[in-house]
């Protein structure tokens, strides 16, 4: 089981308008379109003179980055989804044990 709070509170954040000021910050920066992101592709691909594969492999890393960004930001969405889906299964089931959670 989860934290009772768990979903509560992250159902409060994405909600928020804090988070979603957040989330349009990182569409606009970090992106597939975003500026940053786009102008970090421009630098790995025309860095310093080198090998193709040397230009490749930045490239990678600036790929990686924007995606573990995105994972990031994904998660709390992706977990609220998460709880409600065990939550479903739950009660789809016939609710928990009447002698406690887990028994």
């Amino acid at each position: 089981m989860t934290d009772p709070s768990e979903l509560a509170e992250l159902e409060s954040l994405v909600t928020s308008g804090g988070w979603q000021r957040l989330q349009h910050h990182f569409d606009a920066e970090w992106g597939l379109a975003g500026q940053s992101y786009q102008e970090a592709i421009k630098r790995a691909i025309g860095g310093p003179v080198g090998s193709e594969a040397e230009s490749v492999q930045r490239l990678k890393c600036v790929t990686f980055a924007q995606d573990a960004i995105a994972r990031f930001m994904r998660w709390p969405a992706e977990r609220v989804a998460q709880i409600r889906g065990q939550h479903e299964r739950v009660v789809a089931s016939g609710g928990g044990s009447r002698r406690g959670p887990g028994l």
